[in-house]
C-alpha cells in the first residue's frame, strides 16, 4: 500500500474513467456554466446526483473505483496537499462530513505555507504549483460547505498565489 498522497494526475485519470459517460453526456458540459454555482470547474452540482447513484450501484464499475478511492483516503485518515481534490470528491459523493473536515483542515494549513516558489530560499519547488492547483479545485468542490470567513481566507490565498 502506498504511503504518499494520490497524485493529481492519477486523480484526473480516475475522475475521467469514473465519470466519462455521465460528464460527456451532460448538458452542462456544453452550456455556459454559471461560476456563482459550485462546483463548476470539473463538473457541476447537477452532475453529482448521477455520481452518487453510480457510487452505490453494485453493478457499476464506477462503484468499484469510488470504493477504491474512498479506501485509500480512509487508510490515510487525512488529506494531503496532493489529495485535496480526491478527498473533496469523496465528500461530495458520500456527504460524510469527515472528508470535508480533512479537506478544510489541510486547506487551512496550506494558507499558512511559505509559498516562496523558489525566489528566496534558492530551492525551486514545482510541486507547489500542483498543490495550489489542487487547492483551487478543492475550493470549488467544497465552496458551498464553507463559511463566509473560510471562503474569504481560501480565496485570498488563491488570489495571492496564482
Amino acid at each position: 500500500m502506498r504511503k504518499v498522497g494520490i497524485s493529481f494526475t492519477l486523480f484526473l485519470i480516475i475522475l475521467a474513467g469514473f465519470f466519462a459517460f455521465s460528464i460527456l453526456n451532460s448538458p452542462t458540459v456544453n452550456a455556459l456554466v454559471d461560476p456563482s454555482n459550485h462546483p463548476y470547474l470539473l463538473f457541476t452540482d447537477a452532475d453529482l446526483a448521477g455520481m452518487r447513484t453510480d457510487a452505490v450501484n453494485p453493478s457499476s464499475k464506477r462503484k468499484e473505483i469510488y470504493d477504491s478511492l474512498k479506501s485509500l483516503i480512509d487508510t490515510q485518515r487525512y488529506a494531503s496537499a496532493g489529495d485535496l481534490p480526491v478527498v473533496a470528491l469523496v465528500y461530495l459523493i458520500s456527504q460524510d462530513r469527515q472528508y470535508l473536515t480533512w479537506t478544510k483542515d489541510t486547506m487551512s494549513s496550506m494558507v499558512g505555507w511559505d509559498w516562496d516558489w523558489g525566489t528566496g530560499s534558492g530551492e525551486k519547488d514545482l510541486n507547489k504549483g500542483g498543490y495550489i492547483f489542487n487547492f483551487a479545485i478543492a475550493y470549488d468542490m467544497i465552496y458551498d460547505s464553507l463559511s463566509s470567513a473560510e471562503r474569504t481566507n481560501f480565496r485570498n490565498t488563491l488570489a495571492r498565489e496564482l
